[in-house]
């Protein structure tokens, strides 16, 4: 049963769940990165359980509806989700869960930088989340020239190695 959650295969799951095969916590992860909506609520209505990183996994993946889904279930997301998805710039999830008074780490606004999601950047600086060199280096290495003019005009500093790094790219 596992490797039919793994690949999303749902009749599979509902036929060996039928046949009292059960699963491992695992394989549920895979679900929350990789498939739907109804995939996720009939695994609930088979009353099996995620683990705390389910909600991270859906935000990494951008899958809103699995998100709110496990949310409603009643599931707590941990402090990585709002970061997961700043990583992939699923801006309505970040916006979500932080509505929902979900915190995340330093981590998200470096890896807004890095991966060059400005939006979510200008979204977590307001919020009052702080970055440090690693993001002007981040956006520096991977040229997000818009990233590093917001960062300098906000009083970010740096040494002349990330503008260096800017120039190489």
């Amino acid at each position: 049963i596992n490797r039919a959650i793994e690949n999303g295969n749902l009749e599979q799951v509902k036929y060996l769940h039928k046949l009292k095969y059960y699963y491992e916590e695992l394989a549920i992860n895979y679900a929350t990165e990789n498939y739907d909506f109804e995939f996720e609520q009939q695994l609930y209505k088979f009353k099996y359980k995620y683990e705390k990183c389910a909600i991270s996994s859906a935000a990494i993946n951008g899958h809103f509806e699995v998100v709110k889904y496990l949310l409603e279930i009643g599931y707590k997301g941990d402090k990585l989700a709002i970061s997961y998805a700043a990583i992939n710039n699923h801006f309505e999830i970040l916006k979500y869960l932080h509505e929902l008074g979900y915190k995340g780490t330093k981590d998200a606004i470096d890896k807004a930088a890095q991966n060059g999601h400005f939006e979510i950047l200008k979204y977590l600086y307001e919020l009052g989340y702080k970055c440090d060199k690693l993001a002007f280096y981040s956006a520096a290495e991977n040229s997000h020239l818009e990233i590093l003019k917001y960062l300098y005009e906000l009083g970010y500093k740096c040494d002349k190695w990330a503008f260096y790094i800017a120039a190489e790219n």
